[in-house]
């Protein structure tokens, strides 16, 4: 911070700014401190309060976030229809593969491998940007849809499992098996427990 060729006095400076000539212990109950009244300091890199640096890029978080969310809901309970329907077959398979994969792959990893195959070698997507949602709302969820399916395939895998694991529990059911028994068909079974598969 002080640059390269900075003499002595000007490093015990930018020490002595920064806080750094105090104890660790110090430094972080003070940080702690601030903290709690909302001053996260500055930025050492551009100079700027670190709040707003927190409110500038917090609205796009925020619907980056929501959209991962209802990515991962949708996707999830659509695979755990699937895998609970076809048990035994193979969209099961697949809906299993794609949970394996959610799971045990790390998003940064997933988000490579979409923007070079996704954004760059086929041209889906946009590589990179952000356009504001509430002045272009196609363009800005355009945008933002490739990240929110990458953050949003842990979720998925996830509500996918637990959507399938709860609907085979329900369909085995004592009720469920009576009405079965009765006749019913598997189709207005399923509607009648609230599950969506025929």
């Amino acid at each position: 911070m002080a640059g390269e060729e900075a003499t002595p006095e000007q490093v015990e400076a930018v020490r002595e700014q920064l806080g750094l000539n105090e104890s660790v212990i110090t430094q972080y109950l003070k940080f702690i401190g601030n903290m709690f009244r909302g001053d996260f300091g500055t930025s050492t890199r551009t100079g700027t309060p670190v709040t707003d640096l927190i409110a500038t890029t917090l609205p796009v978080t925020l619907w980056l976030s929501a959209y991962a969310i209802v990515v991962a809901v949708v996707v999830g309970i659509l695979f755990g229809v699937v895998a609970e329907r076809f048990r035994g077959r193979w969209p099961e398979w697949a809906a299993n593969g794609f949970a394996l994969v959610g799971l045990s792959v790390p998003n940064f990893w997933l988000g490579i491998l979409a923007i070079l195959y996704l954004a760059v070698t086929l041209g889906w997507f946009p590589a990179s940007g952000y356009v504001d949602i509430t002045e272009d709302p196609l363009r800005g969820i355009y945008y933002l849809t490739l990240p929110a399916l990458i953050l949003g395939t842990g979720l998925a895998a996830v509500i996918m499992r637990q959507t399938r694991a709860s609907m085979i529990e329900t369909m085995n059911t004592d009720y469920v098996r009576t009405a079965r028994a009765k006749g019913l068909g598997r189709s207005r079974c399923c509607c009648a427990t609230g599950c969506a598969t025929p």
